[in-house]
């Protein structure tokens, strides 16, 4: 069953309103779908949707044919369209090992054979030396490109992950960036700058996020004493896990959304960090 979760629509400027000069942002995943549109320039967002589904027992059509049956958004033609997909099957390759065939064999041998799905791939900025392979399921490909025929970018969402962190200054040590998704988080671990692992993790109960990051801990020997963590989406302040992390890491930072443009409203109906990972997308 596929269900509209959350959606927010600007009161200066609804979706009826819009002319498709704006810019439609999509970030797609197993068990949502996520839709915003911004204004061209100013670059406020003025709409959000999100959908949620089980694309493990709901076929990818009929959860597309849902989406834009009770979507506001998705009954305008956008000229620019940008679409990540958040989908676990993905690998980060150095560039001096990178190949097109060698990174459809890493994936294969991690992953599995789906010959009908696409592979594609995408080199991180300049100087960071990194290539991410991933791939889409079919249908969900198929829909991008008739939904938007030669009028969209796509990337994965590592890609937008490890550009933002990138760009900007990063702390020495043990850096870990942990996002909360709709029965998953992304953690992405940093040490002295130089990236150690960016990985998709499913979880259904508290438990589990805290063995992952057990075992990632372990795993990288980050020394919870001198480790800096940064952690946004949909992870309640209140909940037992939250109350544990200051066991994991010395030093935590909630990434909170600007209070501009729709999210003016979202950040007034729910924690201001809860939806940070899709305030930020794109930009």
């Amino acid at each position: 069953m596929t269900q509209k979760r959350i959606h927010f629509y600007s009161e200066t400027k609804p979706p009826a309103s819009f002319t498709g000069a704006e810019q439609l942002i999509i970030e797609i995943g197993c068990s949502q779908a996520v839709f915003l549109v911004r204004t061209a320039g100013s670059g406020l967002t003025e709409a959000l949707e999100i959908f949620q589904y089980d694309s493990a027992d709901t076929a990818w059509d009929e959860v597309f044919t849902e989406i834009k049956k009770t979507s506001e958004l998705l009954t305008h033609t956008y000229q620019d369209a940008r679409i990540f997909y958040n989908f676990p099957e993905a690998l980060i390759v150095p560039e001096s090992k990178f190949g097109v065939a060698a990174g459809k064999d890493y994936l294969e041998q991690i992953y599995g054979e789906r010959f009908s799905d696409p592979v594609s791939y995408e080199k991180l900025l300049a100087g960071i030396g990194m290539n991410v392979v991933y791939r889409v399921t079919k249908p969900v490909a198929d829909w991008v490109a008739q939904q938007f025929p030669g009028r969209h970018h796509s990337a994965h969402i590592y890609t937008e992950i490890l550009e933002s962190l990138y760009s900007r200054s990063l702390p020495e040590g043990n850096f870990t960036v942990i996002r909360f998704y709709r029965k998953h988080l992304i953690v992405a671990v940093l040490k002295n700058k130089k990236l150690q692992i960016i990985q998709s993790f499913n979880y259904d109960v508290d438990e589990d996020i805290l063995y992952y990051l057990l075992s990632i801990i372990q795993q990288f020997e980050l020394n919870p004493d001198y480790s800096v963590a940064e952690i946004s989406g949909e992870l309640d302040k209140q909940s037992v896990i939250a109350q544990q992390l200051p066991n994991l890491f010395a030093n935590i930072t909630w990434v909170d959304s600007e209070a501009t443009g729709v999210f003016a409203a979202v950040v007034a109906a729910y924690p201001p960090h809860y939806f940070t990972p899709y305030a930020k997308l794109g930009l």
